[in-house]
């Protein structure tokens, strides 16, 4: 009999969560068409207008579900609830159905979406397929005041994220174009070894004392600098004077050929210069005057840039004005004094 009660009581739980997991996986619709499924939190009150909260997004498109966008393991966002302005097939459309704690699932199908002229086709919105959403709502605030610490922190935090993300892309970008050179000089290694050998013959020719970088650029300081010299991350304030070989100049701020008289800022690490001149302004300090002759491999190789035709090795006549952990700052318009009018 015991057995046989058992027995009842399984059957019975089975049937439970069999009855559970089937009312859980049923979609709904919202009154503009939009499918959606809710999981309930433990929070025991509907949002409300007036309220704000801090919540989860994900979007996913496509049969591979490329994800679009998603704050998920990262840091949520917040938004102050106003429930007279509900957008059709939109997930607002499920904040005023939500508690504290809920998660929510919904679909939404390009086809309406490009027919509600909310989207258009295009190789990520293909016709026949859909956006597959999910929110979670992590926090409910009565009003603003009351999440304003959360926020602040949240904000604080991302910007930390967005810094290391930024900085993790900066070192992958470097580190891929480092190796792309390193595979450039090793493919074209007699084409360097002759620029190079030429750029030495013309320094001897014209009396020009180098030291050879360990990349391949040549370097004359005839004026020594002072302090230290620039590594990734400094700036270094640079007058220069660029030429070919035959002399012709093809850009400058300092002399007779300047185009503009204004400094260049040059950032190191970041590769905003062709990459013979950061890697020969290495040897720069402050005040630091001298010049850079750079083999065509580590300038512009086969391409042509304006007045500099493909292949060229370029020279520098290269004066550092200054070497700072920071940008300087932007020069100050001169102020109009106006005079005083007379009677």
């Amino acid at each position: 009999m015991k057995q046989s009660l058992t027995k009842i009581k399984v059957a019975i739980v089975v049937v439970a969560i069999i009855m559970l997991t089937a009312c859980s996986s049923k979609y709904e619709k919202t009154a503009s068409g939009m499918a959606y499924k809710i999981t309930r939190g433990k929070g025991k009150d509907t949002l409300r207008s007036g309220e704000w909260i801090q919540f989860n997004i994900e979007f996913k498109v496509g049969k591979k579900d490329s994800v679009l966008f998603s704050t998920y393991k990262k840091t949520p966002e917040f938004l102050p609830l106003d429930f007279t302005k509900i957008n059709a097939y939109d997930f607002s459309e499920l904040l005023p159905k939500l508690h504290e704690g809920d998660k929510a699932e919904f679909v939404m199908s390009i086809d309406t979406l490009v027919k509600m002229k909310k989207l258009e086709y295009n190789p990520l919105f293909l016709k026949g397929e859909t956006i597959k959403g999910k929110l979670e709502v992590v926090k409910v605030y009565a009003n603003e005041t009351a999440c304003k610490p959360d926020r602040e922190a949240t904000m604080v935090k991302a910007r930390e994220l967005q810094m290391k993300e930024m900085e993790k892309q900066m070192k992958e970008m470097k580190e891929k174009a480092a190796q792309d050179l390193k595979d450039y000089l090793t493919k074209n290694k007699a084409a360097f070894d002759k620029q190079v050998t030429e750029l030495k013959e013309y320094a001897l020719k014209n009396n020009i004392k180098t030291v050879q970088s360990p990349l391949g650029t040549l370097v004359e300081i005839a004026t020594e600098g002072t302090g230290a010299k620039p590594v990734d991350g400094k700036h270094a304030q640079v007058m220069y004077r660029g030429y070919l070989v035959n002399g012709k100049v093809f850009d400058a701020n300092m002399g007779i050929d300047a185009r503009h008289k204004e400094p260049i800022d040059v950032v190191f690490g970041q590769g905003g210069t062709i990459p013979g001149f950061e890697d020969g302004l290495k040897y720069f300090s402050k005040g630091a005057k001298g010049r850079i002759l750079i083999p065509a491999a580590l300038a512009y190789r086969d391409q042509a840039n304006q007045e500099i035709p493909a292949n060229s090795s370029l020279i520098f006549d290269i004066e550092v004005l200054d070497v700072s952990d920071t940008a300087p700052a932007p020069a100050q318009a001169p102020v109009k004094v106006e005079e005083p009018k007379k009677n």
